[in-house]
Protein backbone atom coordinates (compact mmCIF):
# COMPACT_ATOMS: atom_id res chain seq x y z
CA UNK A 1 0.00 0.00 0.00
CA UNK A 2 1.29 3.40 -0.88
CA UNK A 3 0.06 6.98 -0.72
CA UNK A 4 0.02 9.19 -3.78
CA UNK A 5 -0.62 12.93 -3.68
CA UNK A 6 -3.97 13.73 -5.38
CA UNK A 7 -4.19 17.51 -4.98
CA UNK A 8 -4.34 18.97 -8.48
CA UNK A 9 -3.01 22.52 -8.54
CA UNK A 10 -2.97 22.87 -12.33
CA UNK A 11 -5.15 25.49 -14.08
CA UNK A 12 -7.32 22.83 -15.74
CA UNK A 13 -8.42 21.59 -12.29
CA UNK A 14 -10.91 24.48 -12.11
CA UNK A 15 -12.66 23.71 -15.39
CA UNK A 16 -15.83 21.62 -15.09
CA UNK A 17 -15.74 18.12 -16.54
CA UNK A 18 -18.91 16.42 -17.78
CA UNK A 19 -18.95 12.85 -16.54
CA UNK A 20 -22.31 11.82 -17.98
CA UNK A 21 -24.81 13.74 -20.07
CA UNK A 22 -28.36 12.66 -20.93
CA UNK A 23 -31.26 14.11 -22.85
CA UNK A 24 -33.82 15.93 -20.65
CA UNK A 25 -37.48 14.91 -20.55
CA UNK A 26 -39.99 17.66 -21.29
CA UNK A 27 -43.30 17.89 -19.45
CA UNK A 28 -46.18 16.55 -21.56
CA UNK A 29 -48.35 19.52 -20.51
CA UNK A 30 -46.15 22.65 -20.57
CA UNK A 31 -42.97 21.40 -22.29
CA UNK A 32 -40.65 22.43 -19.44
CA UNK A 33 -37.65 20.09 -19.01
CA UNK A 34 -37.81 18.50 -15.55
CA UNK A 35 -35.93 15.20 -15.53
CA UNK A 36 -33.79 12.79 -17.48
CA UNK A 37 -35.57 11.05 -20.37
CA UNK A 38 -34.26 7.57 -19.51
CA UNK A 39 -35.46 7.85 -15.90
CA UNK A 40 -38.98 9.11 -16.73
CA UNK A 41 -39.46 6.52 -19.49
CA UNK A 42 -38.28 3.74 -17.20
CA UNK A 43 -40.61 4.84 -14.40
CA UNK A 44 -43.53 5.05 -16.83
CA UNK A 45 -42.75 1.58 -18.20
CA UNK A 46 -42.53 0.02 -14.74
CA UNK A 47 -45.55 1.74 -13.15
CA UNK A 48 -48.15 2.44 -15.86
CA UNK A 49 -50.84 -0.22 -15.72
CA UNK A 50 -48.91 -2.30 -13.18
CA UNK A 51 -49.19 -0.21 -10.01
CA UNK A 52 -52.47 0.49 -8.24
CA UNK A 53 -52.04 4.26 -8.42
CA UNK A 54 -51.32 4.29 -12.15
CA UNK A 55 -53.95 1.94 -13.60
CA UNK A 56 -55.59 4.41 -16.00
CA UNK A 57 -53.91 6.59 -18.64
CA UNK A 58 -54.66 9.86 -16.84
CA UNK A 59 -52.83 8.73 -13.71
CA UNK A 60 -49.93 7.29 -15.71
CA UNK A 61 -49.61 10.64 -17.50
CA UNK A 62 -48.84 12.25 -14.11
CA UNK A 63 -45.42 10.56 -14.17
CA UNK A 64 -44.58 12.54 -17.30
CA UNK A 65 -45.56 15.96 -15.86
CA UNK A 66 -43.42 18.53 -14.08
CA UNK A 67 -44.24 19.40 -10.45
CA UNK A 68 -46.44 22.39 -11.28
CA UNK A 69 -48.52 20.61 -13.93
CA UNK A 70 -48.85 17.48 -11.76
CA UNK A 71 -50.26 19.46 -8.82
CA UNK A 72 -52.61 21.33 -11.17
CA UNK A 73 -53.83 18.10 -12.78
CA UNK A 74 -54.45 16.38 -9.43
CA UNK A 75 -56.22 19.47 -8.07
CA UNK A 76 -58.62 19.56 -11.03
CA UNK A 77 -59.19 15.79 -11.14
CA UNK A 78 -62.38 14.00 -10.13
CA UNK A 79 -60.79 12.51 -7.01
CA UNK A 80 -59.29 15.75 -5.78
CA UNK A 81 -57.51 14.98 -2.49
CA UNK A 82 -57.55 18.69 -1.63
CA UNK A 83 -61.33 19.04 -1.88
CA UNK A 84 -63.27 18.96 1.31
CA UNK A 85 -66.80 19.61 2.31
CA UNK A 86 -68.14 22.38 4.43
CA UNK A 87 -66.09 23.25 7.51
CA UNK A 88 -67.55 21.80 10.69
CA UNK A 89 -69.08 24.27 13.12
CA UNK A 90 -66.72 25.14 15.93
CA UNK A 91 -68.08 23.96 19.27
CA UNK A 92 -67.58 26.13 22.28
CA UNK A 93 -67.91 25.58 26.00
CA UNK A 94 -71.38 27.15 25.84
CA UNK A 95 -72.50 24.43 23.43
CA UNK A 96 -71.49 21.74 25.88
CA UNK A 97 -73.00 23.49 28.90
CA UNK A 98 -76.32 24.15 27.15
CA UNK A 99 -76.73 20.42 26.44
CA UNK A 100 -76.14 19.32 30.02
CA UNK A 101 -79.17 17.86 31.74
CA UNK A 102 -78.48 19.08 35.26
CA UNK A 103 -79.32 22.76 34.70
Amino acid sequence: MSLEPRLNLADDALTPVVLKEEEPFNCVECGKPFGVRSMVERMTEQLAGKHGMFQDNKAAKLIQMCDDCRVNAVYHSENNPFAMGEKPKIRTTEDYISKRRDH
